[in-house]
């Protein structure tokens, strides 16, 4: 009895406990059922919803590819550029679109394609190809152009200090508000055309033309450049380019500052790695001023700068500078340097990002008057830029760039900081 009495006591309490167990598990399934059916839709909708999009890109493949075959390149290329934007590390879709806008005449664009695609993975035929459309758009005579138009609001659009009180040799003096940095909308206008005709067998013209303007909420914010650039390049093979040739300007500010300009440059690039392009760059300015009492102030800048393309829908730049000044004013004489880094990402889907920080260094030996030191500035900036691949309005591609650039001056006025938000509007011909 006792034997019968301690099993009894033990089954009971075994499925006592089997019981509560299964009531445990039954309300913890209750309470994450909707997790659970959550978790169960997207994994059985996640290989269809794939499928979907698979077919949908085949879709526009085949129409793109038709488009091409058919010679009607205006229905071609807007689809080739949904599916770049879509799916940006597809060699394919991308290479198809680079070929097509060069067929357009738009050898900016395509150029900017190729040398994504040379980040990507590429086989060495696909890599030959490359090439050979590089080679095709670099020896392009086409006429070529832009227009460009920017809104660009600014926290301190004259890039003058913000305080209302400076101390000159221990006085304080309060500056009027001609001599302080005001907020303000800036607009600006971009255009050019460039043509590249042939010169021989070897040889081609690198003929150019750029216009610029902007204008503001006060005439001294007023500019107007106008550049003309006759030059010439050889065909270089093995990834090698270069070009030389002169430059005509003339510059003109609402201050009624006025300069015209007479330049020389020298370019020559090479490719150290496919998917990288080194350039270096020589350039001797003269500048002239309206001004009979102000002399010409004399410029030799050198520049080098590297590229690199990364998975075909990544890039990198660097740039360093360092330009001298020569002239009779002392303050206009010194020296000026810096560097500068420059990203891009495509992700899926066609959003666009990119990101550049800058820093200059700039010495003038002239004593400033009235402060009684030389101009030194130190600027460092920051940019964010963001467009959308598919995303143009009457053919015009925006753009959104924020930034901040804080310079840092041993002349009280010239101290200052400026926040801006632009957008822009592009188009290239």
């Amino acid at each position: 009895r006792a034997r019968l009495c301690v099993r009894r006591s033990v089954v009971r309490r075994a499925r006592l406990s089997v019981a509560s167990l299964f009531e445990k598990m039954t309300r913890a399934f209750r309470r994450a059922g909707f997790a659970w059916a959550v978790a169960a839709c997207v994994a059985l909708a996640g290989p269809a919803m794939a499928q979907q999009e698979t077919a949908a890109l085949d879709g526009l493949w085949a129409s793109a590819r038709t488009a091409v075959v058919d010679g009607d390149l205006a229905t071609a290329v807007p689809l080739l550029e949904e599916l770049v934007a879509a799916a940006p590390r597809n060699i394919h879709y991308r290479f198809e679109l680079a070929l097509a806008l060069y067929r357009q005449g738009k050898r900016e664009r395509a150029a900017f394609h190729v040398a994504q695609l040379r980040g990507a993975a590429l086989s060495p035929t696909e890599r030959l190809a490359v090439d050979q459309l590089d080679r095709e758009i670099e020896n392009g005579t086409d006429w070529t152009g832009y227009l460009n138009f920017a809104i660009e609001p600014q926290s301190n659009t004259t890039c003058q200090t913000q305080d209302e009180t400076l101390n000159i040799g221990g006085f304080d003096f309060v500056l009027n508000e001609d001599a302080l940095g005001e907020s303000g909308i800036l607009f600006r206008l971009q255009m050019g055309a460039a043509y590249r005709p042939l010169l021989g067998e070897t040889w081609r013209g690198d003929f150019a033309i750029d216009l610029e303007t902007v204008r503001g909420p006060r005439t001294a914010l007023y500019e107007d450049h106008a550049t003309l650039t006759i030059g010439v390049r050889p065909d270089l093979t093995k990834g090698r380019f270069a070009s030389a040739g002169l430059r005509t300007a003339r510059h003109s500010y609402g201050t009624g500052v006025v300069n015209r300009s007479q330049a020389i440059y020298a370019t020559y690039g090479w490719r150290p790695h496919p998917a990288g392009q080194i350039k270096l760059g020589w350039t001797g300015r003269r500048l002239q001023y309206d001004d009979p009492l102000r002399p010409d102030t004399k410029e030799v800048g050198v520049t080098l700068s590297y590229a690199h393309a990364i998975g075909g829908n990544a890039r990198l730049e660097s740039t360093i500078f360092r330009t001298n000044y020569i002239s009779d004013a002392a303050q206009d004489r010194g020296r000026r340097y810096g560097a500068s880094l420059s990203g891009l990402y495509a992700f899926d889907g066609g959003l666009i990002g990119g990101l550049t920080l800058r820093y200059s260094d700039d010495r003038r030996d002239g004593i400033v008057p009235l402060f009684g030191v030389e101009r030194h500035e130190r600027k460092e900036s920051i940019e964010a830029r963001l467009h959308h691949a598919k995303f143009q309005i009457f053919g015009f591609a925006p753009q959104l760039k924020v930034g901040y650039e804080r310079n840092r001056s041993s002349v009280p006025l010239t101290d200052y900081d400026n926040r801006y938000a632009t957008i822009a509007f592009s188009r290239q011909f």
